[in-house]
């Protein structure tokens, strides 16, 4: 019902966090990567540098991202601002962030503790076939080994999913943006 204060019934935004939304999609996101990690692990299809693993873990962060975006969006009766949405990414990829780091703690400290090592060598030779001196190798792999303790992890997760989140809604937000005419 449509009242003279708001003949739209456009919903104030200010009354309605994006929080509850964002993280459920986060947290989603968050298990569909810990599903794929276990199965990657299970069948022995997760291998360092392996791209159609970073892909589908891409694919899962904009999904999730998309569908708080979209969730939020009806929530608010069909209109959302671009920053609204980036807020939405911010906090979607936070909460993912958080999960991920902390099942990489497990996963790669407990489940696959020797995975760092056969990257790590495979980023060697990598490095070597592509004519870096040995002091280049060093300095790169003793920067990369310092990502790969259980703080180092976790905190590059957090940044990580911070920066995914809010770089993965600017797409989103520019197609799903929608404004009522006239109203804020």
């Amino acid at each position: 019902m449509s009242t003279s204060d708001n003949p739209t019934n456009i919903i104030d935004p200010s009354i309605v966090s994006p929080r509850s939304v964002a993280i459920k999609w986060g947290l989603i996101g968050a298990a569909a990567h810990i599903i794929i990690d276990l199965l990657g692990y299970i069948t022995g299809m997760i291998k360092p540098g392996d791209v159609i693993y970073s892909i589908a873990i891409f694919a899962i962060a904009i999904f999730a991202i998309v569908m708080a975006i979209r969730e939020h969006k009806a929530e608010l009766g069909g209109y959302i601002r671009g920053g609204r949405c980036v807020t939405v990414g911010l906090i979607s990829g936070l909460a993912y962030g958080i999960i991920a780091g902390l099942w990489g703690i497990v996963f790669y400290n407990f489940l696959v503790p020797d995975f760092y090592e056969e990257m790590n060598n495979a980023m060697v030779v990598m490095y070597e076939d592509m004519g870096q001196s040995d002091e280049q190798i060093e300095a790169i792999m003793s920067y990369t080994k310092m990502s790969q303790t259980p703080i180092g992890g976790l905190v590059s997760s957090l940044i990580g999913g911070i920066f995914s989140g809010v770089f993965l809604s600017i797409i989103p937000a520019l197609i799903l943006k929608k404004k009522p005419k006239g109203i804020y």
